[in-house]
This record gives structure tokens, C-alpha cells and sequence, in this order.
């Protein structure tokens, strides 16, 4: 669920730069070089920002998801077939939680990231 939508937003945000360079490349006659230049270079340096900061948002929120899951005791990681997710089983005082294991793999992570363990 996370790596889908912060994906997509870190590719249509280079939508941008890509369309600036094809537009400096084939039509040379609408700015100066020099407006070619510093409209490709801002635009590339502001979807450098936002797919950095989208990432960082995305950490962010997963921390919460891993500092619970550091403190259940790791069961065992499931090979199901082809048709479902791969999903990890925890043990949480007694409860059993069951997650995906890209989740948790992601969560896990962001929490030792952010000084979690």
C-alpha cells in the first residue's frame, strides 16, 4: 500500500524535467539558452525535493507501524502460494499478528532508522 503511492509520486514529479529537457531539445526558439538552462535545472532540483521529501514522509509514518512490531517477537515469515502476499507472523505477548512482509520489512527499517530498536 505505502511503496505504491510514494512510487508513483516520485515518478510524476520527474514528469516535469523530462518535458523541460524535451522542450529545450526540440524547441529551441521559445526561450534563450539561458532560460533553457535555469528552467532544467529548477525543475530538475524541485522534483529532487519532492521525491526526497515524499520518501522522507513515508518513513516517517511507517515509524509508529515499526516501533510496534520491534516489540513483538518475530514467529516466522510465510511462503504462500503465488496468488497471495508473503506475510510474517508476530507474537505479541500472547497475540498473534499477522503482516505483510514488504510492510513490516519497511516499517522495521524506518523504526531502526529514526533510532528504534
Amino acid at each position: 500500500m505505502f511503496s505504491k503511492f510514494f512510487v508513483l509520486t516520485s515518478i510524476v514529479v520527474w514528469i516535469m524535467p523530462v518535458m523541460t529537457i524535451a522542450g529545450a531539445i526540440f524547441r529551441k526558439d521559445l526561450l534563450t539558452r539561458k532560460e533553457w538552462i535555469f528552467l532544467v535545472f529548477f525543475s530538475i532540483v524541485g522534483a529532487s525535493y519532492v521525491s526526497y521529501s515524499s520518501w522522507q514522509d513515508r518513513n516517517i509514518g511507517l515509524v509508529p507501524i515499526g516501533k510496534e512490531y520491534l516489540s513483538c517477537q518475530l514467529k516466522s515469515r510465510n511462503e504462500p502460494d503465488p496468488e497471495t502476499f508473503r506475510t510474517v507472523t508476530l507474537d505479541c505477548g500472547g497475540e498473534e499478528k499477522v503482516a505483510k512482509e514488504e510492510l513490516y520489512d519497511a516499517a522495521v527499517k524506518a523504526a531502526i532508522k529514526y533510532g528504534y530498536e
